[in-house]
Parts: structure tokens; C-alpha cells; sequence
């Protein structure tokens, strides 16, 4: 149950990731947003500029990919830090 937890929450933070650095709002139209306009438009490499560097000229996927490890790393200290069922 645990693994199927982690897996479907790590493929929904991957599959936003990518919804967020390429389309930000897929269209309404698309049956299947995710391979009809994400995962095209993530392998054309057609990234917005919507991030802190991109306000700054920053261009492609490396900002996107400095927010995603930054927001991995968080998750990751705050699990440590949070206390477990046992302990509360």
C-alpha cells in the first residue's frame, strides 16, 4: 500500500512538472491533457518562462529543473523532521 502510495504521488508531482514548466493550463478540449499536450510539448521542448530566473532572461528547462530539486529537497527535510504515527 505504501509503495502504491509513493508511486502514484511521485508520478503526479512528475506529471504537474511537467504540466507547469510547458503549458501551465492545458485546453479543455484535449480528452487526455497529459499525452495529447504535456508530453508533446515537453519532448519539443517548448518551456514557458512563467519561473524567478525566467523573470530575470533565464531560458529552457534548467530553472524548471533547479525549482523541481529545490521542492524534492524540501519534501524531503520536512519528512524527516515530521514526527512519525508512533511518536505522536
Amino acid at each position: 500500500m505504501k509503495v502504491g502510495l509513493i508511486f502514484l504521488g511521485g508520478f503526479g508531482v512528475i506529471q504537474a512538472f511537467m504540466d507547469k514548466a510547458t503549458l501551465l493550463y492545458p485546453k479543455t478540449s484535449m480528452k487526455f491533457p497529459l499525452f495529447d499536450g504535456i508530453i508533446p510539448a515537453f519532448e519539443e521542448g517548448n518551456y514557458n518562462d512563467r519561473t524567478l530566473p525566467g523573470l530575470f532572461g533565464a531560458e529552457g528547462l534548467w530553472p524548471h529543473l533547479i525549482f523541481f530539486a529545490l521542492f524534492i529537497t524540501v519534501l524531503i527535510l520536512l519528512h524527516k523532521k515530521a514526527p512519525s504515527i508512533e511518536e505522536a
